[in-house]
């Protein structure tokens, strides 16, 4: 029998199991006309309007849609965005609920949820998983075995790769939603800065001229650092691996198509990335 940290599950739990995500709610529209318009930004030709909004982060839309009715509408009738919306409001509720929305445009996730390959090397599975840090879709087996899906803690990553804190913070991470994650279920009840291991050792590489040159320099630090080793050790390591990682199916398969996989009734609002239901 489980115990009270672990549930079973067919599938490894990840943030679309999770309570804490389904209760963000989203403010999608208005039942009053709008009084101003986009300011400055409305000189602009509309068409050119719709080509810019895609090449935003979510973040940035997020506070734009707030500036007023008309910014509001503008952006819920992109056609891109409306698709999201409505189709896959369970994965803009992850973004926003992990505050990875800094780093995801528009454009990259609406191309990676209509791609069906995983985007680690040298694999060429289908993908059901979306892996929020980069944004890309990745299968279940990568994200349980391969090392890049090993997001450090911000100063193990740093300590680990002789890097600045500053120098990290910058980098593609998230913050972990409290819940149950990983083929156990393990329940994780702190929230932790999770930072991509693949774009820390591109910017180690960058920053000491080599990865091994920056991996020496965290080695004369071992009695200060945790080894990324033993942050994986155990469940505690299993679980984390699924803490940025939101189940999406697969476009055109069994688990539906990208116009009506995850189609959920209810509405959204961003609390600019943090967790917290609000009225409708």
């Amino acid at each position: 029998m489980a115990d009270a940290t672990t549930t079973s599950s067919p599938f490894p739990h990840n943030l679309r199991h999770n309570g804490s995500v389904s209760r963000i709610r989203i403010h999608i529209t208005t039942p009053h006309a709008p009084v101003h318009n986009l300011g400055t930004l409305s000189f602009l030709p509309p068409e050119l309007v719709a080509l810019l909004l895609p090449h935003l982060d979510l973040l940035t839309l997020s506070r734009l849609r707030r500036v007023n009715r008309f910014a509001l509408l503008t952006i819920n009738h992109h056609p891109v965005f409306a698709l999201l919306l409505h189709c896959h409001p369970t994965i803009l509720r992850a973004i926003f609920a992990t505050r990875a929305s800094r780093f995801i445009t528009l454009l990259s996730l609406s191309s990676a949820l209509a791609t069906t390959s995983c985007a680690t090397h040298a694999c060429d599975r289908a993908a059901a998983y979306l892996y929020l840090p980069l944004c890309h879709r990745a299968c279940g087996s990568c994200i349980g075995s391969s090392p890049a899906y090993q997001p450090l803690g911000l100063i193990t990553a740093s300590r680990s790769y002789g890097l600045p804190t500053q120098i990290v913070e910058g980098l593609p991470h998230l913050f972990s939603v409290p819940g149950r994650y990983g083929p156990r279920g393990r329940y994780e009840g702190r929230v932790t800065r999770l930072v991509d291991v693949r774009s820390v050792e591109e910017r180690a590489a960058e920053y000491h001229g080599s990865l091994a040159r920056a991996r020496r320099f965290g080695g004369m630090e071992r009695g200060l650092r945790m080894r990324v080793e033993e942050v994986y050790a155990g469940e505690e390591g299993e679980g984390r691996r699924w803490m940025g990682v939101c189940w999406v199916g697969i476009p055109g398969g069994e688990d539906g198509d990208l116009r009506t996989l995850g189609m959920e009734e209810g509405a959204v609002e961003e609390v600019d990335g943090r967790v917290g239901a609000i009225g409708v």
